[in-house]
């Protein structure tokens, strides 16, 4: 389902993996529909369980801010494009996507906030802004292709971009780090 999108997932296949009749199949999830839509459930809390591990630490929070953005790019390159543009085309799990993203950007928002508060970050950076910006980017180049890496190094740019002498101090130390 990740690699192939969600129209590709067969039963039959999956059943077979599973080593499981479509009787019992059937009995868990009622029907293909609710399997998927649970499987998205399962999935992107599972997204916000490792994004949530990024925003806490000790580190500061410009540098947190960074780890965020690494993860999304890693989860978002986890997901075949085949799925993540059902994701945007298919009206009904269009919403649960878009409320996702909202919410990784508000995350994003509040450390950037952060950031700002512990002088990493120029105070005059509408950091809400930048973070449904970042995020809006980061979602498009996924679905035009750009590779991750690409992906990651402009947005530590962007970070770059708003960051003062003391974020960058901390942003060159996570790259010395990594």
């Amino acid at each position: 389902m990740l690699r192939n999108g969600l129209r590709a997932l067969r039963v039959d296949e999956l059943v077979a993996r599973l080593g499981i009749s479509k009787r019992t199949l059937y009995g868990l999830f009622g029907d293909k529909t609710s399997l998927i839509d649970r499987s998205l459930g399962a999935l992107f809390e599972e997204w916000d369980a490792a994004i949530g591990r990024r925003c806490d630490g000790g580190e500061p929070p410009l540098v947190r801010a960074c780890g965020l953005v690494d993860e999304l790019v890693c989860r978002l390159d986890s997901a075949g494009l085949p799925m993540l543009r059902e994701l945007h085309d298919d009206e009904e799990r269009r919403p649960l996507y878009a409320e996702r993203m909202r919410g990784w950007a508000q995350r994003l928002g509040a450390l950037l906030d952060e950031a700002v508060a512990a002088g990493c970050c120029d105070s005059r950076t509408d950091c809400g802004v930048m973070a449904r910006g970042l995020l809006l980017w980061l979602d498009t180049a996924r679905l035009q292709g750009l590779p991750p890496r690409e992906q990651s190094l402009f947005a530590l740019a962007l970070l770059r971009g708003i960051a003062t002498p003391a974020g960058l101090d901390g942003l060159d130390g996570r790259a010395a780090e990594g």
